[in-house]
């Protein structure tokens, strides 16, 4: 079976497969894809709710369905301070799970934000990072499960967010950006440099794209796609964030990051990565459009702060 029947089949079954084993669902639009799931809304009885499913993937999407399954399964009763859906069925036999769905829209509905944020939503952004970052990175709600040698391989070769590996992932991927052209070596260099001498980890989101952040009417916020959360170094939710934000957010990101030198380098390093990471994915997607003089500038910005004061 080719992927794009293998995505076909996943799409037309997802339905009658949940309502077999729960006879309470009833979907209310069909089933779509994202970039790593299959997901489809209706209810569970009276209730809102969301289908997820690994749906064909294989590989490291696989191990991320598994920890998103896990944490959800610990929040049931040991739920963050921050808000997130409910796991309403989990059956361990099958590749999907449903959740609470709760009214709110995307903070941006693409990867790179195309505006600023309402001024509520940047501070209680900012506010729930704080309470996340003061969980404990060895909290036993974080899922205790390691990727395989060969999901971990095929992370690194995407440089994707391997919790397992809090800082190992984001400093074999600077080498691996910078081998590749993704980065320039120099550069890359001085983050690994700004990295050894801070690797300082914390409990984070580890995939803070704004469309992973749902705001109600009156601004509350919801955090959804938790598959990459855990420890990572502490600056690394702040650095992916000031890579996809507007002018007039980033400073309110910066503000975030203590006024030291160790800590101001160590941020920049992980910028820096994240905009490896962007340029890869641009390349991948044939991307043509302003964002990449945008990435060629936060380079510049980055690998002159990461530089040392004479």
């Amino acid at each position: 079976m080719t992927a794009a029947n293998a995505w076909a089949q996943a799409l037309t079954t997802l339905d009658a497969q949940v309502a077999h084993r729960e006879p309470a669902w009833r979907a209310s639009e069909p089933a779509f894809r994202t970039a790593k799931c299959v997901l489809q809304r209706g209810l569970l009885g009276s209730v809102q709710a969301i289908v997820k499913s690994l749906g064909p993937r294989e590989g490291p999407w696989r191990w991320y369905f598994a920890r998103e399954r896990a944490l959800y399964r610990a929040l049931r009763t040991a739920p963050f301070a921050l808000r997130t859906p409910s796991l309403l069925v989990d059956h361990a036999d099958t590749d999907w799970i449903i959740l609470e769905a709760i009214d709110g829209q995307a903070v941006s509905s693409t990867r790179a934000c195309r505006a600023p944020w309402p001024t509520e939503v940047r501070e209680n952004l900012l506010r729930d990072l704080g309470v996340l970052s003061a969980i404990s990175p060895t909290d036993l709600r974080w899922p205790a499960l390691a990727p395989s040698d060969s999901e971990r391989a095929a992370l690194r070769a995407r440089l994707l967010e391997d919790p397992s590996a809090p800082t190992a992932w984001i400093t074999e991927g600077l080498a691996r950006a910078g081998h590749i052209g993704l980065l320039d070596e120099a550069s890359a260099a001085l983050a690994l440099e700004a990295l050894a001498q801070d690797p300082t980890v914390a409990s984070a989101h580890g995939d803070l794209l704004l469309r992973n952040v749902l705001a109600t009417a009156t601004h509350e916020l919801i955090w959804i796609d938790w598959e990459c959360a855990g420890s990572h170094h502490r600056h690394w939710d702040l650095a992916l964030l000031w890579i996809n934000a507007t002018a007039p957010d980033r400073g309110a990101i910066e503000s975030q990051v203590s006024a030291d030198v160790v800590a101001q380098r160590s941020f920049a390093a992980c910028a820096l990565f994240a905009c490896a990471r962007e340029r890869l994915y641009r390349q991948r997607s044939g991307a043509r459009d302003t964002r990449g003089q945008w990435l060629r500038d936060a380079e510049a910005l980055l690998t002159a702060r990461l530089r040392p004061l004479c």
